[in-house]
C-alpha cells in the first residue's frame, strides 16, 4: 500500500483554509465599505428626543432618487428626511413622530 506523505505546513495550510470563513459578514445595506449603521445629524437629534422608539438602524442612511428624501431603516420601523419640508420623522407603521421647529409632533 502507497505512503501519503503531507508535510506539516500543507496541514496548516488546510486547517486555516477550513477555519476561515468562507462567508464573511456581508457589509449592511448601504454602507460604504468598513463603515457600521449609526444615526448622525437630524435622525441623531430626533433618536435623542424619542430613545428608543427608534430601534437601532440596520442600514447607513441612503437617498430615494425619486423624492430626494434621506431614509434610514430601523430595527423598529422607518426614518426619514422629507427634503421638501426639512422635517426629520419616524413611523413605527402605526405611530409617527416628527422633529420640527416647534419641537416634536406625534401622531
Amino acid at each position: 500500500m502507497p505512503m501519503i506523505r503531507v508535510s506539516v505546513a500543507t496541514v496548516l495550510l488546510l486547517l486555516l483554509a477550513f477555519a476561515a470563513d468562507p462567508h464573511p459578514a456581508a457589509a449592511a445595506p448601504y454602507c460604504p465599505e468598513g463603515q457600521e449603521p449609526g444615526f448622525s445629524l437630524g435622525f441623531a437629534s430626533l433618536q435623542a428626543e424619542i430613545g428608543d422608539t427608534m430601534g437601532a438602524p440596520i442600514e447607513c442612511e441612503h437617498s430615494d432618487v425619486l423624492s430626494g428624501d434621506t431614509l434610514q431603516n430601523t430595527t423598529t420601523g422607518l426614518a426619514f428626511y422629507r427634503e421638501s419640508t426639512g422635517i426629520v420623522m419616524f413611523t413605527d407603521g402605526w405611530n409617527h413622530w416628527a422633529l420640527t421647529n416647534y419641537g416634536i409632533v406625534t401622531r
